[in-house]
């Protein structure tokens, strides 16, 4: 006897826009968290303790943001770039 399993759901995701809703450059919640406590001035270990996860899953969130920003822009940025492009953001 099968049963029918749905191997895919559809979930909801909150998109959290960087620049305007109509652009592909948006972050998950997590990702947006820890993009906005980076522009604080937060260190990945104060992050880390905020968030209540691990530094290297904050570097791997950060690591995210930034390829996310250099593949819509295509073009490497610095981090003092990429915070001010963060800064500029609709991320608060």
């Amino acid at each position: 006897k099968y049963h029918s399993i749905p191997i895919f759901e559809k979930t909801k995701v909150n998109r959290y826009f960087l620049l305007n809703e109509s652009d592909d450059l948006f972050l998950t919640e997590r990702q947006a968290k820890c993009a906005s406590l980076l522009v604080k001035g937060y260190t990945s270990k104060e992050i880390a303790r905020e968030m209540n996860i691990s530094f290297r899953t904050v570097e791997g969130y950060s690591l995210d943001v930034r390829n996310k920003i250099q593949e819509f822009f295509g073009k490497n940025f610095t981090k003092l770039e990429l915070l001010k492009i963060l800064k500029q953001s609709n991320i608060k």
